[in-house]
C-alpha cells in the first residue's frame, strides 16, 4: 500500500486572464480605451466590491486534484464545470503501474493507535482487492471492497466565479480537515496566477 498527501495543481488557465475580464467588463460601459498597464487590478477590485464578479465567468481554470475519494465527491457537488475523474473499471490497482499495491490518502488529525487501526483496515482492503483480481473478477466489480480514502485524479475546468464559490463556501473550520487543506491549496494556487481575482477572499 503507497500511502499519499493530496495536492493540486494548475494545468491551464486563461491566457491573460486579468486582461480579458477588465475588456469584457469596459465594453459594457464603452470605456474600453481606458485600458492600460495595470488598471486591471483595479477594474476587477470595483468589479467584485460592487457585485459584478459575474464578468470572472469570461475566465477559466482547469485544476489536476488528488485527493480520497470522499474529498472527489464534495468538489462534484460544489462546483459546476467539466470533470474527468480517474475510473476504477478502468484502472485496476493489482497490475504493474503500481506494483500490485493501491495508493490511498492520508488522512488527517489521527493519533498513533487510530492510525494503526486505519492503516490495517486499508491493506485488509488491499488483500481483499487483489484476491479478487487473481481470481478475475473485473475491476469494476473488485473495486467495492476498495476504501474511500483510495486515491484518485480529477481533472475540474471551471469558471473562476466557480472558482471563487469553492474558496469561499468550503474553507470554513466546520469543513472536513481535507477538504479545508484542497480549498486553501486552490486558493494560494489561483490567487498566485490571478492575484486581483482571488486576492480579495
Amino acid at each position: 500500500m503507497i500511502i499519499i498527501e493530496p495536492s493540486v495543481s494548475c494545468i491551464s488557465i486563461t491566457d491573460d486572464a486579468e486582461r480579458l475580464i477588465e475588456y469584457a467588463g469596459r465594453t459594457i460601459y464603452g470605456t474600453a480605451d481606458k485600458i492600460q498597464e495595470g488598471t486591471s487590478d483595479g477594474f476587477i477590485y470595483s468589479l467584485i466590491t460592487h457585485n459584478l464578479d459575474y464578468i470572472l465567468k469570461h475566465a477559466y481554470a482547469t485544476l489536476k486534484f488528488t485527493v480520497d475519494r470522499f474529498t472527489s465527491h464534495e468538489l462534484l457537488k460544489t462546483v459546476e464545470g467539466a470533470f474527468c475523474e480517474e475510473d476504477l473499471r478502468f484502472v485496476k490497482y493489482a497490475g504493474r503501474n503500481t506494483f500490485g499495491e493501491i495508493v490511498v490518502i492520508a488522512p488527517p488529525e489521527l493519533h498513533t493507535n487510530d492510525w494503526k487501526d486505519w492503516e490495517a483496515s486499508c491493506l485488509a482492503a488491499e488483500v481483499g482487492y487483489k484476491s479478487l483480481i487473481r481470481r478475475q473478477v473485473p475491476p469494476r466489480i473488485a473495486q467495492a471492497v476498495l476504501p474511500m480514502c483510495l486515491k484518485t485524479e480529477t481533472i475540474i475546468t471551471a469558471r473562476f466565479t466557480e472558482w471563487r464559490k469553492l474558496i469561499q463556501t468550503r474553507k470554513s473550520a466546520k469543513e472536513h480537515p481535507t477538504m479545508q487543506s484542497i480549498v486553501k491549496m486552490v486558493h494560494i494556487l489561483l490567487k498566485e496566477k490571478a492575484p486581483a481575482c482571488f486576492g480579495d477572499l
